[in-house]
């Protein structure tokens, strides 16, 4: 009889213990997920570009930006079926990049008003990418310049940046303007 007391005894025991054990799991979960919660509530949100509306005749209005822009200019352009408009101010003797290549260049990027918001020329580097890394106006564009040669690209910001502003220097749905150098190719 005393050993079955004492088995009774030792069964009892960790019967409660192992439902305290639960129910101290389950209330540790509970507490894990309410401060999770309340951290998630408390972390801000990330800072995200500023987004313009989207236009629907976006590409029709830079267009005409453009064309108002090269007349009030006197400049004469060609224009690529996607948009972008080229103007080219020394002509390469090497040869053309493709998408796929990264090439080096010296560039200066200007909005319609003038503003410079970029330049490798300032920094004395020029800038080496792959043009699929670039805005598409860039995939574009930079194929029509020969290595060696220079153009300016008038890129629709429906091809650039589109509605999203960069930083302070560059407004929602800009067109922007390069000055391009293209220096090689490189493989």
């Amino acid at each position: 009889m005393r050993k079955f007391l004492l088995i009774f005894a030792t069964l009892a025991m960790f019967a409660s213990c192992s439902g305290e054990g639960e129910k101290t799991a389950e209330a540790t979960q509970a507490n894990d997920k309410a401060a999770t919660a309340q951290a998630e509530k408390k972390r801000p949100e990330p800072k995200r570009p500023q987004q313009a509306a989207v236009n629907p005749n976006q590409a029709q209005d830079d267009d005409k930006l453009i064309q108002d822009y090269l007349k009030s200019k006197n400049l004469k352009a060609e224009k690529t079926p996607e948009g972008v408009y080229y103007i080219t101010t020394k002509e390469g003797s090497g040869a053309n990049p493709t998408i796929d290549d990264r090439v080096k260049c010296h560039y200066k990027g200007y909005l319609l008003d003038g503003s410079e918001f970029d330049s490798s020329y300032s920094r004395n580097q020029p800038a080496t990418f792959p043009l699929k890394g670039v805005v598409k106006g860039w995939q574009i564009g930079i194929p029509l310049i020969k290595k060696g040669g220079k153009a300016t690209l008038l890129i629709p910001s429906t091809l650039g940046y589109g509605s999203r502003a960069i930083g302070s220097k560059i407004p929602a749905n800009s067109v922007l303007l390069f000055d391009v150098e293209l220096i090689d190719i490189v493989k």
